[in-house]
């Protein structure tokens, strides 16, 4: 992965993608108007599905263990997507909204749905989630019944990660209020305890999470400053970057602005490299594992669009917040930002997607 080249710039839709899945060299997103949008990673053709009825609209995305895509909806129905034909056929109904889409090691689906767990077949859920935020108790209607006080329940996720130990990670980043980090385990059906040695997961403002090819657990934290969390198989906690231990050191002030704050946004790992790619504020950064050092490593390309007037260094996700990250299997690295729609960065050459 080479780190030169140029930016190409893509607009073809509205963009407003809330969030994306890769399967089958193809980025699939659903938008806050409710569509699903398909971008070949190859060709950049793209396409745009809708479900056909005005009041309903895509709200959630899954791919299952053979890489088959799925859509659910506001009204509970969940397609099966052919990206080929651009067309959804109807996979099963249920009667809640899909928030999130999950298959576990057998294949079998397990949904996010306001409140709870749920398995669509069996019909069980499961929404007794402890350690929350601040210790919030709340008034909770579980399925749609009476509501109750508790201390146990489930926050809506933001973004979901499921880890090679089929446990779902389930998260939010509610800014000054802190942040939720739920994990429930999809093979064994039970509420995995997210308490860990030396930390609070419910104290970070989780950005993203994301697992190496050993199996350790990355989370990425931060609003105005930001850390990076690893946790190991043997469930120790270490805190394996920290920015405010950057901005006071001398040797790296050019990078880091002791004026100035440095938000961490999301992150990936990359197994060609064996490496850590993190976005912030001030750009797109790589840390080769293990940690030992300063990183000051950033990923910059040339900005030569007919468009502009002189050419000019662009730092990846400067200026563009990122909001999700994932490196495809031929070492892509496909990223999400707030506004800008998607980037691509494949060997030195950067491609915006909108």
């Amino acid at each position: 992965m080479s780190d030169n080249g140029g930016v190409n710039y893509i607009t073809r839709t509205e963009g407003g993608y809330k969030s994306f899945i890769i399967s089958n060299n193809k980025i699939y997103a659903n938008t806050r108007s409710g569509n699903i949008v398909t971008w070949d990673l190859n060709t950049f053709d793209n396409s745009i599905l809708k479900t056909g009825d005005t009041a309903d609209g895509f709200t959630a995305l899954g791919r299952d263990r053979k890489g088959q895509v799925y859509g659910g909806t506001l009204k509970g129905k969940i397609y099966e997507i052919e990206a080929s034909t651009n067309t959804a056929s109807l996979f099963m109904k249920c009667k809640y909204t899909i928030a999130a889409i999950c298959f576990n090691a057998r294949n079998e689906i397990i949904l996010v749905i306001p409140d709870a767990v749920y398995d669509p077949v069996s019909k069980k859920h499961w929404h007794k989630f402890e350690n929350h935020s601040g210790g919030i108790i709340v008034r909770k209607r579980i399925l749609k019944l009476l509501k109750y006080t508790t201390k146990k329940y489930l926050r809506l996720p933001e973004h979901t990660f499921l880890d090679s130990k089929n446990r779902w990670w389930l998260y939010r980043n509610d800014g000054e209020w802190g942040g939720e980090v739920q994990i429930f385990d999809v093979n064994r059906r039970h509420v995995y305890n997210n308490k860990f040695d030396s930390i609070n997961l419910n104290d970070l403002n989780p950005t993203s999470i994301f697992e190496d090819t050993y199996g350790n657990i990355y989370i990425t934290s931060g609003i105005r400053g930001g850390e990076i969390i690893k946790i190991d198989s043997l469930r120790n906690a270490t805190r394996i970057y920290y920015s405010e231990d950057y901005i006071v050191n001398d040797s790296a002030r050019d990078i880091y602005s002791s004026s100035d704050y440095f938000a961490v946004k999301a992150g990936a790992y990359n197994k060609e490299n064996n490496s850590i790619y993190f976005s912030t504020n001030k750009g797109l950064f790589r840390a080769r594992l293990p940690i030992k050092d300063i990183i000051t490593e950033k990923i910059v390309v040339q900005d030569d669009a007919p468009d502009k007037r002189t050419r000019e260094a662009l730092i990846i996700g400067l200026g563009k917040p990122i909001k999700q990250m994932e490196f495809t299997d031929d070492d892509k690295l496909v990223f999400l930002t707030e506004n800008d729609g998607f980037g691509i960065y494949d060997k030195g050459k950067l491609t915006m997607l909108k």
